[in-house]
């Protein structure tokens, strides 16, 4: 205390301060060891919580970047970015919903553009039927675009 007060000290004031210090040290040192072993093992937990589903996430837009419309995206129960992959499977459902119709719209279209060329080849199409045909072709394109129209392409 006489430290303290005045900035000197007797020999046994110095050495109970020595020794409180060394008592001190010896407690805290272990505390802070644990306290960073502790954090260590929480942050490898941490980034395996985020790293894992982040990885599916990724792999599953490279799967898409390829043309890949996979089944429904799922992560596992309690990820923390299940949020996100709800949100990219109703993504991916609207899209493959939509590249179905287009496919289908295209199928009838091309079945019906062969169909009038095959009658244009032998000569079966009259002018007056001509006209309604192609536009039946424009309709099943027309539908095309419709359903392209909700996207930002």
């Amino acid at each position: 205390m006489q430290l303290l007060l005045t900035g000197r000290a007797s020999e046994l004031d110095k050495a109970m301060v020595a020794s409180c210090l060394s008592a001190l040290g010896s407690r805290l040192w272990p505390a802070i060891f644990l306290s960073m072993l502790l954090a260590a093992i929480l942050s490898v937990f941490a980034s395996h919580a985020l790293g894992g589903p982040l990885y599916r996430l990724e792999a599953i837009g490279k799967r898409l970047a390829a043309g890949e419309f996979i089944a429904p995206i799922r992560v596992r129960e309690g990820d923390d970015l299940q949020g996100m992959a709800a949100v990219l499977d109703q993504a991916v459902g609207t899209l493959r919903h939509a590249l179905a119709r287009i496919r289908e719209q295209e199928g009838v279209a091309r079945e019906r553009l062969g169909a009038l060329q095959g009658e244009l080849a032998a000569g079966q199409v009259p002018a007056a039927a001509l006209s309604g045909r192609l536009q039946e072709i424009a309709a099943q394109l027309e539908g095309i675009e419709e359903t392209l129209g909700p996207f930002q392409i």
